[in-house]
Formats: structure tokens, C-alpha cells, sequence
């Protein structure tokens, strides 16, 4: 209504327009943010409401003015540097993201959305060991957190603690369709272990979700190789052929 105050009007906006964004309703979504703009102009959750969405999008740049913008008004929000982290992340930029992070971090402790986001950057960046203290931080509070226990699997992984690794992924068996990379590391895993059988399955499911993966392909055709079963090592291959990707080489690089 009109007399509505302008500041909970743009709230109630905003959580219009991230029920739109949500149903996939994407110009409503941002006409309604563009709006709560407009009445709250020194409010940052407009900017970073347009910054999500613009990044669901595939609109880096926008998303990235968006982000910058809540920051100046706001430059202490935790959410506004934890958004900031997320697309310095997506560029590589692991210094940018760990910026924003550890000054998130610093501002919110007790945040454990936070500390497992500087988890993955830090993996991302190759740190293993600097990732450490942020995880035990939250397995200790959270001991059946389902991202802390796949971070965990992929940190006893890289530093070839197998049956760690595959006793954090048991724990979260179940959402492991959730980690885009959660059945490739699995499949690594059971191979490790010597399990063929899990391995291969794992490895079939992983390849099926990303076909054009030469890192799938190639895994999925060494088990089966492995296993004295060239027939589908030989399909796994030429489906990731007919994919088209580029990169035959790597396998199990450090995506997380």
C-alpha cells in the first residue's frame, strides 16, 4: 500500500522477485528487484538479489557491477563478500576470492556457509592444508554436514587416505548427485580401493552426467580396462569423441 514504508516495501519485493527467480519467472524477477532498488537505493539486497540473478544468467560483468555496488554501500555485509568471493572463484581468481573471505570470516565466525566457501576456494587454489582448520571448525559443530563431509573426501583423496575418504562419501552416499563431481571422485576412490565393481558404477554415472568430461571418459574406460572388459572402454571413449571436447589428457584434476 501506499503507506507502506519504502524500505519494507522493497523487502517484501525482493523476496517476490527471488520467488519468480526461483520458478524461473527471470524478467519479473528482476522488474521486481529494479523496483526495490528504486525505493531502497542505499539498501544492498537489491544489488545482490540482481547480482544472482544476473549470474544465473551467465552475465558476469553485470553481476560482478552489482556485487561492487552492495560492497560500497555496504562493505562489512558478509553476504556482499561472500557473493564477491563466488565470482572471483568462477574467474580463478583464488587471492581475489580469499580477500573477500577471510575479511567475511572475520566479520562472521560463527558463519559456517562462509568458512566452507573458503574451504572450496582453498582447494580450488591447491591449499589442502590451510583448508584444514576451516573444515575441522565445522565437521565439529556439524559432523553430518553433507558439504563438509565431501570436502573432507576430497582432501583424504588427494592426500591418498582412501578409506578416509571413502568413509566421509558413505556418510553422504545420498547426495552425491548434488556435487557435480561427487561420482567421479567416488569412482576414483573405489578404484583406489580396489573395489571394480562400486568403481565402475560410480564411473557410469558420472560419465552419463557429463558426457563431453574427458576426465569421466578416460576414468570410466580405465576401470573397465582394468577389468578385462574392453567393449565398454572402447564406448566410453567414443562418446566422449563424438562430445568434442579438447582435453584427452588429465585425469582427476582438483575440481571440487
Amino acid at each position: 500500500t501506499d503507506r507502506t514504508p519504502p524500505a519494507t516495501a522493497a523487502s517484501m519485493l525482493v523476496a517476490r522477485g527471488e520467488a519468480q527467480r526461483a520458478s524461473g519467472e527471470l524478467d519479473r524477477a528482476q522488474a521486481a528487484f529494479a523496483e526495490a532498488q528504486r525505493l531502497a537505493p542505499q539498501s544492498p539486497a537489491p544489488l545482490l538479489a540482481q547480482a544472482e540473478l544476473a549470474r544465473q544468467r551467465g552475465d558476469v560483468a553485470t553481476a560482478r557491477q552489482k556485487v561492487d555496488q552492495a560492497l560500497a554501500l555496504a562493505p562489512d555485509s558478509p553476504e556482499a563478500l561472500l557473493q564477491s568471493s563466488q565470482l572471483w572463484a568462477l574467474a580463478r581468481d583464488w587471492t581475489g576470492a580469499l580477500q573477500a573471505l577471510d575479511r567475511a570470516v572475520s566479520l562472521a565466525p560463527a558463519d559456517y556457509t562462509v568458512r566452507l566457501q573458503r574451504v572450496g576456494v582453498l582447494l580450488g587454489a591447491g591449499r589442502l592444508e590451510q583448508a584444514k582448520p576451516d573444515l575441522d571448525a565445522v565437521l565439529a559443530v556439524l559432523p553430518g554436514n553433507i558439504q563438509a563431509n565431501y570436502f573432507k573426501a576430497v582432501i583424504a583423496y588427494q592426500q591418498k587416505d582412501y578409506r578416509a575418504a571413502d568413509a566421509a562419501l558413505e556418510r553422504i552416499s545420498g547426495a552425491l548427485a548434488n556435487f557435480p563431481r561427487g561420482y567421479f571422485y567416488q569412482a576414483l576412490i573405489k578404484q583406489q580401493l580396489g573395489q571394480r565393481e562400486q568403481a565402475a558404477e560410480a564411473a557410469e554415472r558420472y560419465h552419463a552426467r557429463q558426457p563431453g568430461d574427458p576426465d569421466g571418459a578416460k576414468l570410466l574406460a580405465s576401470i573397465e580396462l582394468g577389468a578385462n572388459r574392453p567393449v565398454p572402454a572402447i564406448s566410453a571413449l567414443e562418446n566422449f569423441a563424438r562430445g568434442g571436447s579438447k582435453d584427452p589428457q588429465k585425469i582427476g584434476r582438483a575440481h571440487v
